[in-house]
This record gives C-alpha cells, structure tokens and sequence, in this order.
C-alpha cells in the first residue's frame, strides 16, 4: 500500500498543490482547523459543504478525540483544499487570509 502522505497530488491549480505539499510537510494541527473556520466565518456545516464532507466529519477533525495524523487523508486534504480555495494560508502557528484578500487577518492557532 503506498503512503498516503507521499503520494503525488492531483494538481488542481499551483496554489493548492503548494498547500498540499506544505500540509504534509508542515502537519497543520486540528487547532489551526479550527482557526480557519473562525476567520472565515463558517459553521461546521458550511465548511463540510465546501469540502464535500460532512459536518460531523468536520467536527471529528476539529475534536481533541481526533489526532489529524489518525485521519483519512483524503477527508483532511478535501477540508484544506475548501480552506485553501477560500484564501486561507496555513502559516506556522496559525493561519491567516492570503494577502490577495482585502484585510489581511491573522489568527493564532494556540
């Protein structure tokens, strides 16, 4: 079975594949999820819609029950790339909205 952290992603733009890679790299934690979500405004629900999952799997993700290393990795890549394609980055320690947003936030993690 190949790993799923090293198998090569579907490139859907440049943008994207380079959270991917920065995901894996980086391990974003279940706290930064969390972070996203608030900076974007979204309930769970809204979140498992734009990631084609749903919202209890969100929640699972989010929970202090879940480790992020312990889940699908597909189910995580589909809730970063909604992130993502939303115009959140994942930064070291937090997130925040990609500069081409208007009103550049960042939002810690911890």
């Amino acid at each position: 079975m190949q790993d799923r952290l090293h198998r090569k992603p579907a490139v859907v733009n440049d943008k994207i594949c380079h959270q991917r890679i920065f995901y894996i790299m980086m391990k974003i934690t279940k706290a930064q999820l969390r972070a996203a979500r608030a900076l974007m405004g979204w309930s769970l629900e809204q979140l498992g819609k734009e990631a084609g999952v749903g919202w209890s799997t969100v929640q699972r993700l989010e929970s202090s029950k879940t480790e992020l290393k312990n889940a699908k990795y597909e189910t995580v890549e589909k809730v970063i790339d909604a992130l993502t394609r939303a115009g959140i980055e994942f930064i070291p320690g937090g997130v925040r909205k990609s500069s081409s947003d208007a009103g550049d936030e960042d939002l810690n993690a911890t």
